[in-house]
């Protein structure tokens, strides 16, 4: 099981590639989504695509002999995609995440404080660092009149 790389839920995927093309007279607009999808995520940018592909891609010179073979591949990779079959709820775990939040934080299988750095670590990480404006703009003044000086 992985994760689709558009809902973060753990979910069979499969590698798909679906453009949108939008074409105005002497100009084109070109846009693709690729990655790792759950079947739910490939329907939902096939049609959104797809759609915008079918009513705006026929209105450029090029735009109109390129839609026909964007639509094609829109339906080959949706067709490629309904093969991965919907996950099972009873085999699947699937974590109470949100579009948008890492599958990472969600994972109930991780320790919750793993990935957080604690106070101590981050004011070390941060420690080389300006903390007032005041500083900030000291630091900036030094390191240009440094690269002055080198010049």
């Amino acid at each position: 099981m992985n994760y689709c790389q558009l809902c973060f839920q753990q979910a069979p995927t499969k590698y798909v590639e679906i453009h949108q093309n939008v074409g105005l007279l002497v100009v084109r607009f070109h846009r693709s989504l690729k990655g790792n999808f759950c079947r739910d995520c490939i329907g939902s940018a096939f049609w959104t695509y797809s759609g915008i592909t079918l009513l705006l891609g026929w209105w450029g010179v090029i735009s109109f002999i390129v839609t026909p073979f964007i639509l094609v591949n829109n339906i080959v990779q949706y067709l490629s995609g309904l093969t991965i079959g919907r996950p099972n709820s009873k085999t699947v775990n699937r974590p109470e995440a949100t579009r948008g939040q890492s599958p990472v934080a969600s994972d109930p299988t991780l320790p919750r404080d793993s990935y957080r750095l604690s106070s101590s670590e981050a004011s070390d990480f941060f420690s080389d660092y300006p903390s007032t404006v005041e500083e900030a703009e000291s630091w900036t003044r030094d390191s240009q009149q440094s690269r002055r000086s080198r010049i």
